[in-house]
C-alpha cells in the first residue's frame, strides 16, 4: 500500500479513524489491476470489503472516464467489493454530513447477515467487457450525455469480424499516435522512438517518447479504440488516432 495521495483523501482517512480502528482501513489498495482509493475490511468472515472512492469532479465529468469506472467498479464487485463514493464538491461543502453517510453505510454492511451476500468467488474471475449502465444512474445525467454514452457503449461492446480484427491497425515504433488520458481529459500526440529522449519536446505537436517509457510500453501493440492502463499507475489513455 502507498502514501495517500490527495488532501482530500487524508481527510477522509482521518474521519474514518474516528470511529474506526486503523487496523481495518487500507489505503491505496492494489487489486485486480486497479487502485482504490480506500478500503475498509469489516474482517468478518463472509462480508464484502468496502471500496471507498474520493472522487473528484473534473475526472468524473469525462464521458469516458465515466464509462471506464462503471466498468471497473463491475469488476470489482464481481470480485466482492461493495462500492462507496464521495463526491469532492459535496464533502468540501459539508463534511460532517458526507462522514455520517460514510460511517452509516459501514455500520450497516457490518451488522448485515453474511448470507445476503452473494458468493462470486469463482464468477468474478470470468472477465467481461460488457458495459452496462443502469437507468436510475444515467436518469442523473444529461440528455446529450446520455446519447453519447449510448453511442460509445454501442461501440464498445460492437463484436467486430475477426478478419477486420486480425489486419486492424497497430501501433509499433515509429508510429504517430493521438490519446486521450482520461483521467484528466487531456489529448496528446506522441511519436514512439527507440531512443532515450532527454526532455520533453514538440515538433509539429507531436511529442516524442522512448517505447521503454511506462507509455510506450502500454501503447505498443494496441489499435485505435482500445484503452490501456499505464503502468502501475492509476492513469488509463485511450489510442484515438495513429496517424499517417
Amino acid at each position: 500500500n502507498e502514501d495517500l495521495e490527495s488532501p482530500f483523501e487524508e481527510e477522509v482517512y482521518e474521519a474514518l479513524t474516528e470511529y474506526f480502528d486503523e487496523k481495518n482501513i487500507i489505503p491505496q489498495l492494489q487489486f485486480a489491476g486497479f487502485r482504490i482509493d480506500m478500503v475498509y475490511d469489516t474482517k468478518h468472515f463472509g462480508l464484502p470489503k468496502i471500496a471507498i472512492e474520493c472522487d473528484g469532479a473534473a475526472y468524473h465529468s469525462s464521458q469516458e472516464a465515466y464509462l471506464h469506472d462503471r466498468h471497473r467498479q463491475k469488476i470489482l464487485e464481481g470480485h466482492g467489493f461493495v462500492f462507496h463514493r464521495i463526491w469532492s464538491a459535496n464533502w468540501w461543502r459539508n463534511p460532517q454530513k458526507e462522514t455520517k453517510k460514510l460511517v452509516e453505510f459501514i455500520k450497516s454492511i457490518e451488522n448485515s447477515s453474511p448470507s445476503i451476500f452473494e458468493d462470486r468467488s469463482k464468477t468474478g474471475l470470468a472477465f467481461t467487457d460488457d458495459i452496462t449502465i443502469i437507468e436510475n444512474e444515467l436518469s442523473k445525467v444529461s440528455s446529450h450525455l446520455k446519447k453519447d454514452l449510448k453511442e460509445t457503449i454501442e461501440a464498445v461492446s460492437k463484436k467486430e469480424d475477426i478478419q477486420t480484427t486480425l489486419f486492424k491497425e497497430t501501433v509499433t515504433v515509429n508510429s504517430k499516435v493521438k490519446v486521450k488520458y482520461l483521467n484528466i481529459d487531456k489529448d496528446l500526440k506522441v511519436q514512439l522512438v527507440e531512443q532515450i529522449v532527454p526532455k520533453v519536446e514538440k515538433s509539429n505537436g507531436i511529442q516524442q517518447i522512448d517505447i521503454k517509457t511506462p507509455l510506450g510500453v502500454a501503447l505498443i501493440g494496441t489499435s485505435v479504440g482500445d484503452t490501456v492502463k499505464i503502468g502501475d499507475l492509476d492513469k488509463y489513455v485511450r489510442v484515438l488516432e495513429i496517424i499517417k
